[in-house]
């Protein structure tokens, strides 16, 4: 089985750590952490780092966020692009993403089209901001789904 985990923030990496960690246990199963969006600006620290450092051999830098567009350059083309040109995801069983952002949502799209199963991490949420279109496109392209709460389970099953 190939696993392939998208992080595009300090925050969901730390979420996702764990599954990871537990991943990389299981000698059975390959995977790949591909590290895009704001891990690569200074603004957070260059907090891609941590997972190249932590996984050397199973990370890959997707270069799509810029601090002219942001979150939105990590959705017009540059993700997209990455995944279909290099075409690395058709190796893949399973695609995580956790959240609601731009790059999140261009991750999901591209392993979708490569017809990889999706695992969603904390959707169901409710942010009041972009952020909810986003998350709820990218539960909507999910096959399954990781909640907080039951009120996000609730909140998921009415999509």
């Amino acid at each position: 089985m190939k696993i392939n985990f998208y992080t595009g923030t300090r925050a969901d990496y730390g979420k996702l750590f764990p599954l990871i960690k537990l991943v990389k246990k299981k000698a059975q199963i390959d995977f790949t952490i591909f590290v895009g969006g704001t891990h690569w600006t200074s603004r957070a620290s260059f907090s891609g780092n941590e997972a190249l450092k932590t996984y050397p051999n199973e990370s890959v830098i997707v270069g799509n966020f810029n601090s002219i567009s942001g979150n939105l350059s990590s959705l017009c083309g540059q993700t997209l692009s990455f995944f279909s040109e290099k075409s690395i995801l058709t190796e893949g069983d399973l695609a995580v993403v956790h959240g609601d952002r731009a790059d999140a949502l261009a991750f999901a799209i591209a392993s979708k089209t490569q017809n990889l199963k999706i695992l969603h991490i904390e959707g169901g949420e409710q942010s009041g901001t972009i952020d909810n279109t986003y998350r709820k496109l990218i539960s909507h392209l999910s096959d399954f789904h990781v909640v907080k709460d039951e009120e996000c389970k609730t909140h998921l099953s009415t999509l």
